[in-house]
């Protein structure tokens, strides 16, 4: 079991973790995956959850917190002692094989869990609004992260050579109406920005935090039983001519590939593989790039896939491996 019950002459122990002296472990060796200013209605819930995201890998699973109590007073700062319990926890044995820092995570969640979870079906105003705005920025970093699996695909990362009408701070990678070029210089600024970010706070970018926090979030309602928005129509119509454009491109790419090889009497090499460094992102794509984008859970779980695939979140998706 996880939770052992040695009676009141010892303390209840979680593998090796003091719970009836509560002080619960964190994760302070590792960058902090969410953060509860971005979203100040969520903000009690992001600050209970970090821990849990810390070993989810950012994601939110509501089988998570199966047999796991509310304890009410477990929901201090993570680190900080609570106080004796007036009885020992009782954990449901689905969560047996959870370790001592993992369950001690779920438990600091529940309750903060349990009350959003009530909050948002009896659909509180300020709540649902706060969730949209989570829900575009999710869907605005999934489109960049897609955006950047297209350049290296196309081996525009960065482009060569660099834009002359584009300075070092111009990261309007958006304006998708300005050329192939210029977008993918102004996209991978933004990428040295924030690896700048992420080196000066030593963990991950604050946009990172951001868009990984707006996920989590959208994870949670999805988990609640929401029914997530459309993606709005002024973001898909700039999504998809984006994508026609990368489209049109790499076939102009792959002739004059083809063209050359058959000059030097060579046979075609798999052009799709160069400058890609993502197999899920290059399958994903086409799949964005479609009218099913418009499809609430397609949006979600295509989302997701990119988000979390990015580079600076592969570490935290290893991490989720232990949360079932």
């Amino acid at each position: 079991m996880g939770v052992k019950t040695t009676g009141r002459t010892g303390p209840t122990k979680l593998d090796g973790v003091s719970v009836d002296g509560l002080v619960m472990p964190t994760k302070a060796s590792e960058p902090t995956l969410l953060e509860e200013s971005c979203f100040q209605q969520f903000a009690p819930l992001v600050a209970a959850s970090r821990d849990y995201a810390q070993y989810s890998g950012c994601r939110f699973r509501s089988s998570s917190f199966d047999g796991v109590p509310s304890a009410t007073r477990i929901d201090a700062a993570p680190g900080k002692r609570i106080g004796n319990l007036g009885e020992p926890l009782v954990v449901g044995s689905i969560r047996s094989r959870d370790s001592g820092p993992v369950l001690a995570a779920k438990l600091r969640a529940a309750p903060a869990v349990r009350g959003f979870t009530k909050r948002l079906q009896a659909g509180e105003p300020r709540l649902l609004e706060e969730l949209e705005r989570a829900f575009s920025v999710v869907m605005e970093e999934s489109v960049r992260n897609a955006m950047v699996s297209a350049f290296q695909r196309l081996d525009m990362w960065p482009p060569r050579p660099t834009p002359a009408d584009v300075c070092m701070e111009d990261c309007s990678y958006q304006d998708v109406s300005a050329s192939f070029a210029v977008i993918a210089q102004r996209a991978y600024n933004d990428e040295l920005h924030r690896a700048r970010d992420a080196a000066e706070v030593g963990g991950i970018s604050s946009a990172t935090r951001r868009a990984m926090t707006a996920a989590f979030l959208v994870d949670f309602a999805h988990a609640a039983g929401l029914q997530l928005p459309p993606m709005p129509e002024a973001q898909q119509a700039r999504f998809h001519d984006f994508a026609f454009r990368a489209a049109e491109l790499e076939r102009q790419q792959q002739e004059e590939h083809e063209r050359q090889c058959a000059q030097q009497d060579e046979s075609p090499s798999v052009f799709s593989k160069q400058g890609c460094n993502s197999d899920l992102a290059v399958e994903t794509w086409p799949t964005l790039a479609s009218n099913a984008l418009v499809s609430p859970k397609g949006i979600l779980a295509k989302a997701k896939a990119l988000l979390l695939s990015s580079s600076h979140t592969q570490l935290a998706g290893e991490q989720g491996q232990e949360l079932r």
